[in-house]
C-alpha cells in the first residue's frame, strides 16, 4: 500500500467515526411523532427510517448539534421563544404531506401550513435523507 492511499484509507476511517459519533445510537422501530418524541426523550441518537415519502423516499430523524437535526431546531426556535414541543409535534405532518421543492445545495424544503422542514441529502459525505432544519415560514402552501 502506497503512502498516499494509507492517507486515504485514515482519513476515510476518521469521517466514518466521526459520522457514527455524531449520530450516536440508532433506535429502531419508531417511525413519525414516536421518532421525535423518542429523541427528544434521549437527547441523541437516530432513527434511520422515521419518515417516508413516495418522492425522495426514507428521511432519517437525527438528535444532530446545534447545527443540524432536532438539536439545532430546539435551540433555534426556543431562542425564537417558540413553543418547541407543540413546533416539533407538527413536524411528522409537514414532512408527510407537505409540498416539496428542490432548495439549495441539493436540499428539499418541504412546505406545509406555514412550516418548512428542510431535508439534506447527505451528512459527512454518506448517503443518508435526514431532517436538517424546520421552521416557520411565511409562505403558505398546504
Amino acid at each position: 500500500m502506497t503512502e498516499s492511499s494509507q492517507a486515504e484509507e485514515n482519513t476515510s476511517k476518521m469521517f466514518e467515526q466521526e459520522f457514527k459519533k455524531f449520530l450516536g445510537t440508532e433506535f429502531k422501530e419508531y417511525k413519525g411523532r414516536d421518532a421525535v418524541n423518542k429523541l427528544l426523550r434521549e437527547k441523541q441518537g437516530y432513527v434511520s427510517d422515521s419518515f417516508h415519502r413516495e418522492d425522495i423516499g426514507e428521511i432519517a430523524l437525527i438528535w444532530g448539534d446545534e447545527n443540524a437535526g432536532l438539536a439545532h431546531i430546539v435551540k433555534r426556535r426556543s431562542q425564537e421563544k417558540i413553543d418547541t414541543k407543540e413546533f416539533l409535534s407538527d413536524i411528522p405532518d409537514v414532512i408527510e404531506n407537505g409540498v416539496i421543492a428542490k432548495g439549495r445545495s441539493g436540499r428539499f424544503e418541504i412546505l406545509y401550513k406555514n412550516k418548512m422542514a428542510v431535508i439534506a441529502p447527505e451528512i459527512y459525505g454518506n448517503k443518508l435523507k435526514f431532517l436538517l432544519t424546520a421552521f416557520k415560514t411565511r409562505k403558505n402552501e398546504s
